[in-house]
């Protein structure tokens, strides 16, 4: 019968198992898990827990199972504390291999393949009665899951999609109106040393769309929704770090001075969204230019106040940029670039955010400020 490479094949195994720490998950562990599946009608990946792990297991999974994105490929954390390497004594290294042996047999009982870049892999499969399948995914892909947690910056695009969109550092401006907020945030997306993504005020834009408009409860919501689907949008596409034009604090503010009801919903949600930095833009040095869509030139210092007092009481980390144009967009570039000089030298524990290994204590919080100024 001749070849026809349109036709069906069979795979060499029913079901094949991967084992690995994926901390974090890089290019050389999705190739491992393709050439499995291209090898296998099922694979089961298995993401070993760590004592002390920079990216918890469940966080490790959930990425690779998404930039894998294949229905065939089961990606599940291995809990526990399993020994890493054998002792090194007869007796020592039995239970090594028969820990290994008996723990892998009850996570995937069908198993009929073990697919691996490291020689483990001949032994474990020796001990599981299965098929041994290596992959010289080293050479493929030169990279190691230590090199990346010494230093994410420098290894940034040997990660998975996924890890790189949860770990993009993120600069958020805030401030009144009419303080060149806008203009600031491309000026430093454009940084030469790291270009990356500048996300816009969706409310700003929402508002121009839709006017004229009614700035009631479900405009909050749709403001509050919208900025946060924005950014979730572009952070696959950042390089390393985002500048973000709003924050749904300035949501908050504007709820709290319009006095709409869900107005503390919208400051609990800013409280929870804590950014790496916060460039807080005054209007000291700068005049009001109008605009069509713009409010209450008299309040931009109130506003301000307003700002700063709720990153005070939730210690968030924040920057005063004011002066004339020239003088604050000479300030936030040198912020932004004081920062990326920080970011380059942090590990991966750095990078990820403190509530993935913490319970956030929220409840010791001061509350936020409660003043708001007057519609006159």
């Amino acid at each position: 019968m001749p070849f026809d490479p349109q036709s069906p094949r069979p795979r060499h195994h029913r079901h094949g198992l991967v084992l690995g720490k994926c901390l974090p998950p890089h290019k050389g562990h999705l190739t491992l898990v393709r050439f499995a599946a291209a090898l296998c009608d099922q694979v089961t990946v298995l993401v070993e827990e760590r004592p002390d792990e920079e990216v918890p297991v469940d966080v490790r999974a959930a990425w690779l199972a998404q930039a894998v994105g294949d229905p065939r490929v089961t990606v599940v954390p291995l809990r526990g504390n399993h020994p890493q390497s054998p002792p090194g004594t007869p007796a020592g290294d039995a239970s090594f291999w028969a820990h290994w042996r008996d723990t892998l047999h009850r996570a995937v009982p069908d198993a009929d393949a073990v697919v691996s870049t490291e020689t483990y892999g001949r032994r474990l499969s020796e001990d599981l009665g299965v098929a041994w399948e290596p992959f010289e995914g080293a050479r493929i892909v030169p990279i190691h899951a230590t090199e990346i947690r010494n230093n994410p910056w420098d290894n940034w695009n040997w990660m998975v999609e996924p890890a790189r969109a949860n770990l993009v550092r993120r600069l958020v401006l805030i401030g009144p109106e009419s303080t060149g907020k806008s203009q600031m945030s491309h000026t430093l997306a454009k940084l030469a040393e790291a270009p990356t993504l500048a996300v816009p005020e969706y409310a700003e834009d929402w508002i121009k769309r839709m006017a004229p408009v009614k700035m009631d409860e479900r405009a909050l919501h749709i403001f509050l929704h919208g900025q946060k689907a924005s950014r979730e949008a572009c952070l696959p596409y950042a390089n390393r770090w985002i500048v973000e034009d709003s924050h749904a604090l300035t949501t908050a503010v504007w709820a709290r001075y319009l006095g709409l009801a869900n107005a503390e919903e919208a400051f609990t949600w800013a409280r929870e969204d804590r950014p790496d930095h916060i460039l807080l833009v005054s209007p000291h040095g700068v005049p009001w230019v109008p605009d069509a869509h713009r409010y209450s030139a008299e309040h931009r210092q109130d506003f301000f106040h307003m700002f700063k007092e709720a990153l005070d009481a939730w210690q968030f980390p924040y920057t005063v940029i004011e002066g004339n144009w020239d003088q604050r967009n000479a300030m936030a570039l040198e912020a932004a670039h004081g920062l990326i000089q920080g970011w380059r030298q942090q590990s991966l524990r750095e990078w990820v955010p403190d509530h993935w290994r913490t319970v956030q204590a929220d409840a010791t919080l001061p509350p936020p400020p409660s003043r708001r100024p007057r519609p006159r």
